[in-house]
């Protein structure tokens, strides 16, 4: 298991799958939905790469249902530098650093930090204390939105290290 999950519900599997809640919900009896659990009465499905992993039975005809394509903008993950963090901490007589870093979902090359981050809409914050979860920089709790993201003092990795070497 990586990070490159999300939680969904039984109606957005529905939507995604193409079939009614009670098919999912069917599914879900029947445990063919790879790590998908029910919590007080509700179920929480794992969706990979956008899809939930549905383990076929070897009976009946083979699945009908296509995926559907929907443009979604990507999942931002925000979290905490914590070298950046400690830095500021020896340095507190020095400009800090900007210890937020802002990635798109599975895709660390395109990172930049922030010293403030203000979310135009819903997010959700996360923590992954397990194993091989988490983000790839090995960071266990994030915030995660799809909405845009108001930044200040927007800079990259490099900028910054440049920036604590020349001190």
């Amino acid at each position: 298991m990586n990070g490159d999950r999300v939680w969904v519900g039984t109606a957005e599997v529905a939507e995604l799958m193409g079939v009614t809640e009670r098919r999912v919900r069917q599914i879900l009896c029947e445990e063919r939905i790879l790590g998908a659990y029910k919590v007080s009465g509700v179920w929480i499905i794992p969706l990979y790469a956008g899809m939930p992993v549905i383990v076929r039975r070897h009976k009946g005809p083979k699945a009908r249902w296509v995926p559907k394509t929907r443009h979604q903008p990507p999942l931002m993950c925000i979290h905490v530098n914590q070298k950046f963090l400690r830095y500021n901490a020896k340095h507190p007589d020095r400009e800090p650093v900007p210890i937020f870093a802002i990635e798109k979902y599975g895709n660390p090359k395109d990172k930049v930090y922030a010293s403030r981050v203000v979310f135009h809409g819903p997010s959700e914050l996360v923590h992954e204390p397990y194993p091989g979860c988490g983000l790839k920089c090995g960071s266990k709790a994030w915030i995660q939105t799809r909405e845009p993201l108001e930044l200040s003092d927007r800079t990259t990795h490099a900028a910054i290290l440049a920036e604590i070497a020349s001190r």
